[in-house]
Formats: C-alpha cells, sequence, structure tokens
C-alpha cells in the first residue's frame, strides 16, 4: 500500500536495535553503545527552520535510512504540512 507508512518487517529491518541501558555497580545507569559495523553514528543535525528545509531533511534522511523512496516522499510530504 502507497500510504507512506512502513510494515512492522520494514521497521524491524532497517532500524537499529534498541539502546541496551546497564546498572552500574555505584546503582548510576549507562547506555551500551551499538558496536555492529553495519550502523553508522552520523552525530546530530541541525533542525531545518523552514517547511522547505523539513521536507528536504526527511527525504534526506529516510532515502540515507534506504527505507523505499515513495514511502519516503509520501511520509515527508504528511510531516512537512502537519
Amino acid at each position: 500500500m502507497l500510504d507512506g507508512r512502513l510494515s512492522e518487517q520494514d521497521y524491524d529491518r532497517l532500524n537499529p536495535p534498541p539502546a541496551e541501558m546497564i546498572l552500574l555497580d555505584d546503582g548510576g545507569l549507562a547506555m551500551r553503545l551499538l558496536d555492529d559495523p553495519s550502523w553508522i553514528d552520523v552525530g546530530y543535525v541541525p533542525a531545518p527552520r523552514t517547511r522547505l528545509g523539513w521536507f528536504v531533511y526527511h527525504v534526506v534522511h529516510g532515502l540515507a535510512m534506504r527505507y523505499p523512496w515513495h514511502k519516503v516522499v509520501l511520509w515527508s510530504w504528511r510531516e512537512t504540512w502537519r
């Protein structure tokens, strides 16, 4: 279906595993870093300020994550005009 949403199988395949929290000996919490060569940490991207900027941001992000292009464009359009 071309509604811009991912199926559960697409979501599981295209997203990294959830972060794992570790309880430290001193009672604190730490997050285990993802150590998987198939995932790349790209850091932080500044937020856009215009509707066109948001649309481009969503499209670039979706294509970089290798989501299906038609779902990326539809979802980006819908989110830009919310």
